[in-house]
């Protein structure tokens, strides 16, 4: 099934796909990452910043508190983002 019937069929239902920023949509709270590494909001986080702090998570004994580990999914999550390209 191609993304047009899909999307026509949960039309129908009163749900709706779009493919125009479902990951903005994606991210439940925005600026977290940022208010957990102090940066400001008119400054970038850089990918060095994101390799240093996986890699003082990773140092840890490897069972992680509650924490680290929301905090290395937004890290991944940081990295990954900053690995797509704008078309």
């Amino acid at each position: 099934m191609d993304f047009n019937k899909l999307s026509e069929a949960l039309a129908k239902e009163g749900l709706c796909i779009s493919k125009k920023g479902f990951i903005q949509k994606a991210i439940k709270k925005p600026g977290a990452l940022r208010k957990q590494l102090g940066v400001k909001k008119d400054e970038k986080i850089t990918l060095t910043q994101i390799n240093k702090e996986i890699a003082k998570i990773k140092k840890k004994e490897p069972p992680y508190n509650k924490t680290d580990l929301t905090k290395l999914r937004r890290l991944y999550l940081a990295k990954r983002l900053m690995g797509m390209k704008k078309k």
